[in-house]
């Protein structure tokens, strides 16, 4: 009797970690934004806009969050806010490399009879 109680004790110790963990990494803004890449790739562009929103919501300063933002709302036809996100991508990307990148990016968008 006293090996089942235990035994029942550790799944319940097992079920509240996994509870925790979950919480946890559902506040992680790369959890998130992986969680957005995988939506993305699965053609679910709503979820990752989703995610990445509670994402940028808690770190504002990665640029590949506003990148993937832009590319999912060009997806759904929102070609107003992929140039708005787009832009945000440019602004906060720190190495010139990357903003230059968001920049031909932003041109192509605006060119193609978009803005």
């Amino acid at each position: 009797m006293a090996v089942r109680a235990f035994a029942l004790e550790s799944i319940m110790a097992v079920r509240a970690f996994e509870s925790k963990v979950k919480y946890h990494r559902m506040r992680n803004p790369y959890y998130r934004y992986q969680l957005a890449r995988m939506a993305f790739e699965n053609g679910d562009y709503e979820t990752a806009i989703d995610h990445l929103k509670f994402a940028i919501r808690k770190n504002k300063n990665d640029d590949s969050f506003y990148f993937l933002m832009s590319v999912s709302y060009l997806n759904i036809g929102d070609q107003e806010a992929a140039e708005r996100w787009m832009k945000k991508a440019e602004k906060v990307a720190e190495m010139d490399v990357d903003k230059q990148r968001y920049h031909r990016k932003l041109d192509m968008l605006i060119s193609s009879g978009t803005g």
